[in-house]
């Protein structure tokens, strides 16, 4: 977990819902692979649906200051559970979960351009981090394109994320 830093928070306990114990180092270390896992993937899946939900074509001269803080800490939220799903595939014995944490990866890899331009970078590792300036002047239409739910990136993160829950075996 050295690789990055984890920014809990109200909008990130909400994203995995009841496993939001799982969002604490000392917890993380002491669950299995499997049910982190499985965990991560599922934050994802529900931060994507979350930021899926934003109206990335209003005016934003009538978009107002919570709207963008909401905005700002549910994209943050998004970027922990990547992040924790990121380590949770690596770490996991599971060829299959491995795998398809490699293909999430990948996608942000492949849209990397258009993160970096958003102020959110991949580091060493496949983990994401965004600047703390990328959305202090932030304009949600410009974030739509990578965030909107009909973006190309989200949907290819959330067809990720539904593979790494595929292949999770709570049995080993």
């Amino acid at each position: 977990m050295s690789n990055f830093t984890i920014n809990a928070n109200h909008f990130l306990r909400n994203d995995y819902s009841m496993d939001r114990a799982l969002i604490d180092k000392t917890e993380r270390a002491i669950t299995s692979s499997g049910k982190l896992a499985q965990a991560d993937s599922s934050a994802i899946r529900r931060a994507v649906k979350k930021l899926g939900s934003y109206d990335f074509t209003i005016d934003e001269k009538k978009v107002t200051t919570e709207y963008k803080t909401n905005f700002s800490k549910d994209l943050r939220a998004f970027i922990d559970s990547y992040n924790y799903a990121v380590e949770s595939s690596k770490s996991s014995t599971n060829e299959g979960v491995t795998r398809a944490g490699k293909k999430l990866q990948n996608v942000s890899k492949k849209y990397e351009e258009t993160l970096k331009d958003l102020g959110i970078t991949i580091k060493s590792g496949g983990y994401m981090e965004i600047k703390d300036s990328a959305t202090s002047s932030l304009k949600l239409s410009t974030f739509g394109r990578a965030f909107s739910k009909d973006s190309d990136y989200m949907k290819e993160i959330e067809k990720a994320a539904k593979s790494i829950q595929n292949h999770v075996d709570f049995r080993a």
